[in-house]
């Protein structure tokens, strides 16, 4: 029975490999599209290391849409930080006039009862 893990991986090589040749792209141009090296590119496409979640985010934009939008949201699992994007401003602008709004009902409160 194969090994999954195995199969995926090459699967992943495959694609990655059969992707970039589409858009013709060189290993150095798309190492340069994801701000990595070409030496990385290479060993994901002969399955000996796989690309990070971000690196795969970014790879599946380029090859469906053929670029790579900057302002896309990314949590990056190697630092642990959410990466701050269009997506993100309209929450964080969301959030702030809920607590607008929240502290604009306790002064009414107040002044009414104070």
């Amino acid at each position: 029975m194969p090994d999954k893990n195995l199969t995926k991986s090459l699967r992943l090589s495959q694609n990655i490999k059969a992707n970039r040749s589409k858009l013709n792209l060189r290993q150095e141009d798309l190492a340069k599209l994801l701000g990595t090296s070409r030496t990385r590119i290479s060993h994901w496409e002969n399955g000996t290391s796989n690309p990070s979640d971000v690196e795969k985010q970014k790879m599946e934009q380029l090859f469906l849409t053929g670029r790579i939008l900057e302002d896309q949201v990314q949590l990056d699992p190697e630092r642990n930080a959410l990466l701050f994007t269009e997506v993100n401003v309209i929450g964080l602008i969301g959030i702030t006039i809920g607590a607008m709004a929240v502290i604009t009902m306790l002064y009414l409160v107040a002044s009414l009862y104070g």
